[in-house]
């Protein structure tokens, strides 16, 4: 697989982001958020957004372009002590990486639901 990574409204790189992914020995410090017109010219075969908004604003992609959602809590928006927020953040990177790990399995599944 060849990942992508966009958003409708990027903004900046969060800094407990790059804590908690670096205790998961995951750099991405030298990472930059990027619109989803950067990657205008790629002809996808999935689209997978990870927010409500990102699926309802998401723009429509030529092809056979298959779309799946997954929603995951943003931590960013969270209101919380310091250990309380990283907590959330640890939750969301934990969360992430099993859905990535199980991506291939999901995507296949998806396919052979849409058949």
């Amino acid at each position: 697989m060849d990942v992508y990574s966009a958003g409708i409204a990027p903004g900046n790189l969060n800094q407990m982001a790059i804590e908690v992914m670096a205790e998961a020995s995951v750099n991405i410090s030298t990472q930059r958020p990027k619109h989803i017109d950067e990657l205008k010219g790629i002809d996808f075969d999935y689209i997978v957004t990870v927010c409500d908004n990102a699926r309802e604003n998401c723009p429509i992609f030529p092809r056979k372009t298959k779309h799946f959602h997954k929603t995951f809590e943003d931590p960013t928006f969270m209101i919380g002590t310091e250990q309380q927020i990283k907590a959330a953040f640890i939750k969301l990177r934990d969360q992430m990486k099993e859905f990535i790990q199980k991506m291939p399995e999901i995507l296949e599944n998806e396919s052979a639901k849409q058949k």
